[in-house]
């Protein structure tokens, strides 16, 4: 058993093993959801329903309105909020989908997770076995490629929803193909995507970057009124307290976490939202300078280009786990209770050792 960092035909008969060993299955979403564990958990539970087996979706948080394409013509239950928790306890089998570590699975973790897709490199190895497509941009790739690996043996027939999940998922995890984990791989997925499914790509990239609801709008105008700016202007902080969080729908903040590194200077953003009273939910989203005036052409010296992508910036991860949270180098998060003048300063504290 163990991590395997490069999914191949032996990993999935592994899993398959596992899907098909009898008894109802549990597919597990993390705590905030986003469009990467929800596609992940959509289009796996889809594939387990063609093996045959009975699933389950299931979240402890509400992901909101933006994903309700997702449950068209779905043959599985997706559960989520405090139900889902009391659903959770008559299972026996469990699938976790893009989660690192298990605490950010909310009130969903569990010690007894069985098999795991995901693709953080941080991921702490908490299932009995993890398939972790090491440089994956989002799970979602991994989940692709085992759908693959299962049609092309004869087990499934890869459906247009499946396909809608997998592309929401990588969408939304590489910003629409623009942040700096998008690998050739990525473009080539989304591109065999858009030859065999017949969706409407534009409409999924409406909603998930262009649309925005009046109460996300009002969040925007009280977050960039009220930013603030640390360590000559390289960190911007924004904050949502609950009085503000508690006029918004659930879901409402959907892509704000990154609204303070499209600042020009920002090299390390930080975003916080009030969900109840003293405990902040907190995203971090760092990368290089934004000047326009920069070479293009990485510097690889006949090395590996990924690794200078990377080069100079600050450690999302790391900032976030010496709070108790995790994630990748360039977007991760963590949950903190206290003020917010504690929380901001812990932050900040944390922030300017990887400045």
């Amino acid at each position: 058993m163990g991590v395997v960092t490069k999914p191949d035909n032996a990993a999935f008969e592994t899993a398959l093993e596992y899907i098909s060993s009898g008894g109802k299955t549990a597919v597990l979403c993390h705590t905030s959801p986003d469009g990467d564990t929800l596609g992940a958990g959509f289009a796996l539970c889809g594939l387990i329903k063609q093996l045959g087996q009975d699933c389950v979706l299931l979240c402890d948080e509400d992901p909101g309105p933006l994903f309700k394409y997702l449950y068209h013509d779905c043959a599985f239950e997706y559960i989520y909020g405090d139900r889902a928790v009391t659903e959770a306890e008559k299972y026996g089998k469990f699938i976790v989908v893009d989660t690192a570590d298990v605490k950010l699975l909310g009130k969903l973790a569990r010690d007894n997770i069985g098999l795991a897709f995901d693709h953080h490199v941080t991921n702490t190895g908490f299932a009995d076995y993890t398939i972790l497509g090491e440089g994956a941009a989002a799970a979602c790739e991994v989940i692709y490629e085992f759908g693959v690996w299962l049609e092309e043996k004869g087990r499934v027939k890869l459906d247009d929803m499946f396909g809608a999940a997998v592309y929401t998922g990588i969408a939304t995890d590489t910003g629409c193909y623009r942040f700096s984990n998008v690998t050739p791989q990525t473009m080539r997925i989304g591109a065999r995507l858009m030859e065999r499914f017949p969706l409407d790509y534009g409409r999924i990239n409406h909603v998930h970057f262009d649309m925005k609801t009046s109460g996300r709008a009002s969040a925007e105008y009280y977050a960039l009124k009220n930013i603030e700016y640390y360590h000559g202007g390289r960190v911007a902080l924004v904050s949502i307290p609950l009085e503000i969080m508690s006029a918004l729908e659930e879901g409402g903040l959907k892509g704000i976490a990154g609204l303070p590194r499209q600042i020009e200077g920002v090299v390390c953003g930080i975003f916080m939202k009030e969900k109840e009273r003293g405990v902040w939910r907190v995203s971090v989203r760092t990368g290089k300078s934004t000047e326009t005036d920069f070479n293009p052409v990485l510097n690889t010296d006949g090395g590996n280009a990924d690794v200078y992508k990377d080069a100079d910036v600050p450690n999302a991860y790391k900032i976030c786990a010496e709070l108790g949270g995790g994630g990748h180098i360039r977007a991760a998060g963590c949950k903190i209770n206290g003020s917010f003048e504690e929380v901001r300063e812990k932050l900040l504290a944390a922030a300017e050792k990887y400045l």
